[in-house]
């Protein structure tokens, strides 16, 4: 761990999806052993694609910030192609981010997932108290252009 090594660095460990898998398996490990929170850029669609079913990563990772077509490549059950879009739609994001949520770290997963023209949305689980719930609390927030 770092800590063993007296290292004085930050509470966060970045990581994008560049890297081999089995090495951002090892490095969001071994940073989630030491208590160092993960920070997850999925990159490109190919590259989410690759870790979609690997959940020895996901339940390392706290936050993630996929754009849209990266959050379905990670939690939809279709299977898509690089030139495939679909359409944004606030009911499919509710049950994309729910899906991805489930299975990133249990205590305090977020995802901020970028729309483009479309703003930002912010989820996160929410566990009043410390306890484990299925509570998601989804904010959408529209560009300062747009409103």
């Amino acid at each position: 761990c770092w800590e063993e090594r007296g290292d004085d660095i930050g509470r966060f460990f970045i990581v994008d999806a560049n890297p081999p898998l089995s090495t951002l398996v090892d490095s969001v490990t071994r940073a989630f052993e030491c208590g160092v929170t993960v920070f997850f850029e999925p990159t490109s669609v190919p590259k989410a694609k690759s870790l979609k079913d690997c959940d020895a990563f996901w339940r390392c990772v706290t936050f993630v910030s996929p754009n849209w077509d990266e959050l379905i490549s990670l939690a939809s059950e279709e299977v898509l192609n690089v030139n495939d879009t679909i359409e944004y739609d606030e009911t499919l994001m509710r049950n994309l981010v729910r899906t991805l949520l489930d299975r990133m770290n249990s205590k305090e997963a977020c995802i901020l997932l970028t729309l483009g023209d479309k703003g930002v949305v912010l989820a996160q689980r929410q566990q009043p108290d410390g306890q484990n719930s299925n509570q998601v609390a989804i904010q959408h927030f529209l560009p300062l252009n747009s409103v």
